[in-house]
């Protein structure tokens, strides 16, 4: 049960999955900007597609992309694998003359009674259980089932395309679209996988993805959720500052074995010193590894760490009550970390909110980013201050987006401010730091 095949297609036909066989490009396929980083982008034409061998399989299966049509004037298959007809010979998805979606799968064919060549991405996905029931998603809601009567027989010779039909041995139906994010599962995704599918959202990674290396995971920033990025770094870090702390302890406590032995051995010429019947001095003997910490020392060791964590979570405190500016602690849930660099998270965030949103700035970030921000007409600036003037700018808007700096902002503002729009009933959107 696993993602048998992962066509990112943001700038070439490589498989992520587990099956590794990569696509074959035949004619020219640019990659342009599209939902997901760059996207693969087909302009009507028989030449240019992606084939790779058949899909084998005829039950629990699914499959999906992201689509984005074109200009259509004439009917276009998104993909197919072997004959997607009345032949009952594979399966596909597709767009009719008439801008509506096509659904295939063996002898079962099902039209979307709604036109989606509107210029936009959509979410197209099928799933075929262990009883043969078909099911067929759009933007992540069941707009069809029915069972199958007759399965796809898989004619030798086929192969799975991307960006055309295959009738036979030649290419028909040529899509006029941009495709992106192809994934085929050897099992059959549930109504809850498929809308989280539709969100955007990664699911089944296979077990050897990234080999390991948690470094190529993060840095898969076109397909992961940022702040999911953020937290695997931290573990990282975490990880590593454990294993320094284990390092430096064990070091501390054979530097105390060495020092006991010395200890041991003066005591021993101090007390011989005195004696008349000492003749020979013997060296003590080596203690043995399980006799070089007692459980007094190892107790001790034990507490110095518990006591040293205390008296840090004190020190914290301390400067969080003492300190007037701003602290990580203090923020919200919702958060964009550097104003600059994901300054395309906060676009995406007023993109999405069509009503009037308040910026309220406590610390001015770079002009120029300010001009940028001008540009969306559903946004106005308000300057952080319990007054009057302050409470007519948000007044017009249900939410809003906070602009601060950690160690910068007073933080005695930020929790009034806060407070106040609270009362307000205003919604915070974000909080950006700058």
């Amino acid at each position: 049960m696993s993602l048998l095949a992962w066509y990112p297609l943001i700038n070439n036909g490589n498989n992520q999955g587990l099956d590794n066989i990569n696509l074959s490009q035949s004619g020219n396929i640019p990659f342009t900007q599209g939902k997901l980083g760059n996207a693969a982008t087909f302009s009507a034409n028989n030449s240019n597609r992606f084939t790779r061998p058949l899909f084998k399989e005829t039950t629990n299966l699914s499959f999906c992309a992201w689509i984005k049509p074109i200009s259509h004037t004439s009917v276009g298959y998104f993909f197919t694998n072997a004959r997607a007809d009345a032949a009952n010979d594979g399966w596909g998805i597709g767009l009719m003359t008439n801008g509506k979606l096509r659904y295939c799968f063996g002898s079962y064919t099902s039209c979307h009674s709604d036109v989606i060549d509107d210029g936009s991405w959509h979410h197209v996905a099928m799933t075929i259980d262990e009883n043969k029931l078909a099911k067929c998603y759009l933007d992540g809601n069941l707009i069809g089932s029915s069972t199958v009567a007759t399965l796809p027989d898989y004619t030798e010779g086929q192969l799975f395309c991307i960006g055309a039909f295959q009738y036979n041995n030649s290419y028909i139906y040529p899509a006029n679209a941009q495709i992106q994010d192809f994934r085929y599962y050897n099992h059959c995704l549930s109504t809850m996988e498929v809308k989280e599918l539709a969100k955007g959202v990664c699911l089944h990674l296979p077990l050897n993805w990234g080999n390991g290396n948690l470094n190529m995971i993060v840095n898969s920033s076109n397909w992961m959720n940022k702040n999911i990025i953020k937290a695997l770094s931290g573990i990282q870090g975490q990880y590593a500052s454990g294993i320094k702390s284990e390092i430096a302890l064990r070091e501390d406590a054979e530097k105390v074995a060495e020092l006991a032995k010395k200890v041991e051995w003066a005591r021993l010429v101090d007390n011989m010193s005195d004696s008349s019947n000492v003749v020979v001095l013997k060296e003590p003997r080596i203690l043995q590894d399980y006799e070089q910490t007692s459980p007094k020392l190892f107790t001790n060791i034990i507490l110095g760490i518990v006591f040293g964590a205390i008296a840090a979570l004190f020190a914290v405190i301390f400067v969080e009550n003492t300190d007037k500016k701003l602290t990580y602690s203090m923020l919200g849930d919702n958060i964009i970390y550097d104003f600059e660099k994901d300054f395309i998270d906060l676009k995406s965030i007023l993109l999405a909110n069509k009503k009037l949103v308040s910026l309220i700035m406590f610390d001015k970030p770079d002009e120029q980013l300010i001009n940028e921000l001008s540009k969306f007409k559903n946004i106005n600036f308000v300057k952080a201050d319990i007054s009057e003037e302050f409470e007519n700018g948000v007044q017009n808007s249900s939410k809003v987006i906070m602009l601060l700096s950690v160690g910068k902002t007073n933080s005695k503002e930020y929790k009034r401010i806060k407070d106040f729009l609270s009362k307000l009933n205003k919604e915070i959107l974000v909080e950006v730091l700058v």
